[in-house]
């Protein structure tokens, strides 16, 4: 066993191991396991391993002398609170007596003193006594009706039931829950962003398409004018073509017949002058 070390663990860590389970001796022991092992980033079966290996070595005078420095009276971490037989009984007395009118949970609370650590330890002995110990709890139910006492008989009906064990919420459950919602919330704004802008693009898109018909459109208009002017601009060449060629076709007829005026007239005169 290396001196900085005990079964492989280092002493800071079993040093925070004994001080969790001394200073929470009211927490069952599975509990106690899990809430350390989870804290400090172990496995539950590793921590419980560990720790009763841990109370079979105490045993040794060496170890149990490096343990308490430690943590003084070391030993005491590993001893049980044990229920004697007395105690036992005058708290299923207690429990089972409906002369009050308590239900077992309140009836636990009152034994207790208002202390809830108490009232849980006890309300988890009483469970196990049921479980494990009927003939002695059915003898408890016949002393007390000998004495004329009205009771609760846990096996016949169901009035006995308890305020549920208050857990503990580690540091690390706390940062846990806050990324959960801290995902939930990013998860969220991710969603509206993403609906906000599919939402913006269907509206250029709509807006894109109607520009692209309009275009089309105004390109199919300008194609029809550029060609009704090509054929404007086709018919008035033709148009002057012809009134040119009219013109000619005037001045040759024009000029012609001009020809034959003057030379009719000419052809008079001479007729004239023979006749004198």
């Amino acid at each position: 066993m290396q001196d900085n070390k005990i079964l492989g663990w280092d002493l800071k860590e079993t040093k925070s191991l004994l001080m969790f389970f001394l200073n929470n001796k009211n927490i069952p022991m599975t509990r106690r396991f899990f809430l350390w092992s989870k804290q400090n980033n172990r496995q539950p079966q590793s921590v419980r391993n560990y720790f009763y290996k841990l109370k079979k070595l105490s045993k040794s005078e060496s170890v149990l002398k490096k343990l308490n420095a430690l943590i003084p009276n070391a030993c005491d971490v590993f001893k049980s609170s044990h229920f004697s037989f007395e105690d036992e009984k005058n708290m299923l007395k207690h429990i089972l007596n409906m002369k009050n009118g308590e239900t077992a949970s309140k009836a636990c609370y009152n034994l207790a003193c208002g202390d809830k650590e108490k009232q849980t330890r006890f309300q988890n002995k009483f469970k196990s006594l049921i479980k494990n110990k009927r003939e002695f709890v059915e003898n408890v139910l016949k002393e007390l009706k000998a004495q004329g006492i009205e009771t609760r008989n846990p096996y016949e009906n169901d009035n006995i039931y308890f305020m549920k064990e208050q857990k503990l919420i580690s540091k690390e459950d706390i940062k846990s829950l806050f990324l959960g919602i801290l995902r939930l919330v990013q998860d969220e704004a991710k969603n509206d962003v993403t609906k906000s802008f599919n939402a913006e693009r269907k509206l250029l898109s709509k807006k894109l398409m109607s520009s692209q018909k309009t275009n089309t459109e105004n390109l199919k208009l300008i194609e029809k004018l550029e060609k009704e002017n090509e054929l404007l601009s086709q018919n008035y060449n033709n148009l002057i073509s012809d009134l040119n060629n009219f013109q000619n076709d005037f001045d040759k007829t024009k000029m012609e017949k001009l020809k034959n005026y003057y030379k009719s007239q000419s052809e008079k005169e001479k007729e004239k002058n023979k006749t004198k």
